[in-house]
């Protein structure tokens, strides 16, 4: 378990409705039933009671609930401490949400700057929250994340409302990542169909998003009578599925930055033609507060401009 499934399993017990704890998380209503499912399949007891008026928790559930509240209230003191830390060493932190895209092309920013006098951090953060007190608090200089189209007014009403700017950088469609020993590989398209999709037998999830992505592959029609999906824990873990086996990788974005990518990871991005869904790539910084010199270089080097 996680301890973002932690951090919405308590959201749900205090709405006691899905709709309103999912709203409150700033998550759709499906990817928080499947990560409850899952939670509930790993520690193999129910937690919840499902009634027409809402949910309401079990015996079990109500025990639970009370180690889940005393785990939430340390891991937000380490989580402080982390951040003490990290703000003390640090002069250009980038903060993202479970974004495996980010750290090749960081590091590759990074390798250029191998002789310069700054020192750098990479942060990602379990839930859009833990971006935001990164920004507003400083820690941070510049934030990412990934929204659809759907979602951009409700994300925007709740950063204006903290005090922090967004700028769509790029919007894309779905796309999917795929290997050599896939056979679209080397068929010369640039995209493919969700029927091509539901014929692969492997689709791979990043562990860090396997609740969004497990839906986003059910509501895209991405599932298929054989597909068998798998869940890694690393970005290293996914390149290396990629590389060795016909799996696809599902990821809402990585057609803004494929061509950014190092070509021997061997691995190939394609657009999803049928998938209606539009994905939005966000910067996030704290309001007033300028985007420094090497944020603007790091932007730079990912193809994006943007005005202080």
């Amino acid at each position: 378990m996680r301890i973002e499934q932690i951090v919405q399993f308590i959201s749900i017990a205090h709405y006691g409705n899905l709709s309103k704890a999912a709203e409150k998380l700033l998550v759709s209503e499906p990817y928080l039933s499947i990560s409850l499912k899952r939670l509930e399949q790993e520690i193999k007891h129910q937690l919840f009671v499902r009634v027409p008026t809402g949910l309401y928790l079990t015996p079990f559930g109500k025990e639970y609930y009370v180690y889940a509240k005393s785990l939430c209230k340390e891991w937000k003191k380490m989580e402080y401490f982390c951040n003490r830390a990290e703000e003390e060493c640090e002069s250009f932190c980038v903060t993202v949400l479970n974004q495996y895209w980010i750290n090749v092309l960081f590091a590759q920013f990074v390798q250029k700057k191998i002789d310069s006098h700054q020192t750098f951090c990479l942060s990602e953060k379990n839930s859009l929250k833990g971006i935001l007190r990164s920004l507003i608090s400083g820690k941070s200089d510049i934030g990412f994340i990934h929204i659809t189209s759907d979602e951009t007014q409700s994300v925007k009403q709740l950063l204006l409302r903290k005090k922090v700017d967004v700028h769509i950088l790029s919007t894309s469609k779905l796309s999917v990542l795929i290997g050599k020993h896939n056979i679209y590989y080397n068929s010369g398209l640039s995209s493919v169909s969700c029927e091509m999709m539901r014929s692969t037998p492997f689709i791979v999830v990043g562990e860090a998003g396997a609740a969004t992505h497990t839906s986003l592959s059910v509501s895209s029609g991405l599932i298929g009578p054989e597909t068998q999906l798998i869940h890694v824990n690393s970005f290293t873990a996914m390149y290396e599925m990629l590389e060795n086996s016909s799996a696809v990788a599902i990821s809402p974005t990585a057609m803004h930055f494929s061509h950014l990518l190092p070509q021997n990871l061997g691995v190939k991005s394609f657009a999803v033609d049928e998938c209606s869904k539009i994905f939005m790539t966000c910067l996030l910084k704290a309001k007033g507060r300028s985007v420094s010199p090497l944020a603007q270089e790091f932007l730079q080097s990912l193809g994006f401009d943007i005005d202080n």
